[in-house]
């Protein structure tokens, strides 16, 4: 119902994995191709304790815009690889002398703002995560364009809960609208990628 607040955001692939609001949850005010989309103001959030992000790898895409100007705005789940285990600062990309690097909701969402902030016009941000030969690497497109591509030395991703509209510290939130969220256990292949931005540009309007 539009104007309503959002309590929960039930997982439509039959696996349960419903996320439920924290300090307030976002409100149904807002619509993108007739389809009604929810906005984070700052100081909403959802959260679920078990986040669902494989350790293998996996495709995380998102529907979004960006409302604000300032800061770097979040959606945030810890999806950290490291080689010893110190979280990398939630705005980085590239390895560092930690070999840590994030890849899953935040710096999508950080991709984002760089690119998205401030403006009115939404965009799907689709991030792939695998892990082949010891090497853990992440590629991320915005809207069919490859944005950036890193890798690191590494087994295994790790993951905790899953947040949407704040950082899990709850220091930094989310200001902006969210459309969609689609969570793959396996990293897609061109084809599947390609197949899924069409779906969203189709059902989203996005770019």
């Amino acid at each position: 119902m539009s104007g309503s607040n959002v309590a929960t955001w039930a997982d439509k692939s039959g696996t349960g994995r419903d996320v439920t609001a924290v300090a307030g949850g976002p409100t149904r005010t807002v619509t993108q191709n007739g389809l009604l989309a929810l906005s984070f103001a700052g100081g909403a959030g959802m959260s679920r304790p078990a986040a669902g992000l494989h350790a293998t790898g996996g495709c995380v895409a998102v529907v979004m815009r960006t409302a604000g100007s300032g800061l770097p705005t979040y959606l945030s789940a810890p999806a950290t690889i490291t080689t010893n285990n110190l979280p990398a600062p939630a705005d980085q990309w590239q390895t560092t002398t930690d070999n840590a690097m994030y890849a899953g909701l935040p710096e999508m969402i950080n991709s984002a703002w760089h690119n998205l902030r401030g403006q009115t016009t939404w965009g799907a941000v689709v991030t792939n995560r695998s892990i082949s030969g010891g090497t853990a690497s992440a590629t991320q497109w915005l809207d069919g364009t490859q944005l950036r591509s890193a890798s690191v030395a590494s087994t295994n991703w790790t993951s905790g809960t899953l947040t949407i509209g704040r950082r899990n510290d709850g220091a930094t939130w989310f200001v902006g609208d969210l459309a969609e969220v689609v969570i793959t256990d396996a990293p897609l292949g061109s084809t599947d990628r390609l197949a899924l931005e069409a779906y969203l540009k189709a059902k989203w309007g996005t770019p």
